[in-house]
């Protein structure tokens, strides 16, 4: 059974479950509190904890408002929970950043774009928005150049490598972009079951997990940290 959960809580009883009836069950990205046979993903909270670094750098101590803006997928989503979480970590060893703002999207690039025009009228100053995906952040790039504030209000994005957040990158939208592959992690979900099902043991006796290591991409060398969708694909 190969599950992305919506949210932590939701199928955490039936995939205790599943494994109890002897099927091996592996999570991608999106964990749940049930832990089962395999994890294929990011370490979310690690993610969360390199984006707010950068950030302090860029607008901590002085160089800039220091007020921040955190786009959050669903509130409950393992992947979001743990990213923010990461970042806050992180943002509370220093003074001069103030998060401002730390709201879910639903991960609608309209809904982002929404929250940003709101909070960049209530915070004129705002130096950074923190998202936990790319896609999403489309919307806020648009309410920060229909607000005049390209290139002070800053977007740093976790992205799962689409073509579209490089190209945001690339035209600027986006300022800085810590993209994993999600093409790759295909290819892990296979390892996975394959291992799980050559171990021969039983279904919930074990715990792997299989991360995803992620990269900065900063122009146009580093095309590779985004996968590429084939002209047949569907």
């Amino acid at each position: 059974l190969i599950v992305q959960n919506p949210n932590v809580t939701l199928l955490a009883k039936e995939l205790k479950r599943a494994m109890e009836a002897g099927i091996y069950v592996v999570q991608v990205n999106m964990a749940s509190n049930t832990l089962t046979d395999a994890y294929v993903g990011v370490d979310a909270k690690d993610l969360g904890r390199k984006l707010a670094r950068n950030i302090i750098g860029d607008c901590g101590g002085g160089k800039g408002s220091g007020e921040v803006s955190i786009l959050e997928g669903e509130a409950t989503a393992a992947y979001s929970l743990d990213m923010k979480n990461g970042a806050l970590e992180v943002f509370k060893t220093d003074p001069s950043i103030k998060v401002v703002s730390s709201q879910p999207t639903s991960w609608d690039a309209n809904k982002a774009g929404e929250i940003t025009s709101t909070v960049l009228q209530q915070h004129p100053n705002l130096c950074a928005v923190l998202s936990v995906w790319g896609p999403q952040a489309a919307g806020a790039a648009q309410a920060i150049k229909a607000a005049g504030k390209t290139g002070q209000a800053k977007i740093y994005v976790a992205s799962d490598g689409q073509p579209a957040d490089c190209d945001q990158l690339e035209q600027g939208a986006f300022y800085r972009n810590l993209s994993y592959r999600a093409d790759t992690q295909g290819e892990a979900i296979v390892n996975a079951v394959i291992a799980l099902l050559q171990s021969g043991e039983k279904p919930g006796s074990k715990r792997i997990a299989y991360y995803t290591t992620p990269a900065w991409v900063n122009g146009k060398d580093d095309r590779m940290y985004c996968f590429t969708v084939p002209k047949d694909g569907k």
